[in-house]
């Protein structure tokens, strides 16, 4: 059974680059800048509501496209039939 309680669990997404400034930020640093993003600028919450945070980077969680990206899509859509 579960417990429930007022707490809850927000998931903010930060975009960045693999390599780039965001993406080589410290854990912590990260989380500040989020919490801080959240309570200062956004109102959203107060920072004595925070009671954890943690930082998961996922490389390729978004697709992009570069040039030239036409001709492999079409092979690959050939491929499957689409």
């Amino acid at each position: 059974m579960f417990h429930v309680t007022s707490t809850r669990r927000l998931s903010p997404t930060t975009f960045c680059s693999l390599g780039d400034v965001i993406w080589q930020i410290a854990d912590d640093e990260l989380v500040e800048r989020t919490i801080t993003h959240m309570t200062d600028d956004l109102k959203f919450i107060s920072g004595v509501e925070v009671l954890a945070g943690f930082a998961v980077r996922a490389r390729r969680a978004y697709p992009s496209y570069g040039l030239g990206y036409e001709e492999p899509l079409q092979v690959g859509r050939q491929f499957i039939g689409a």
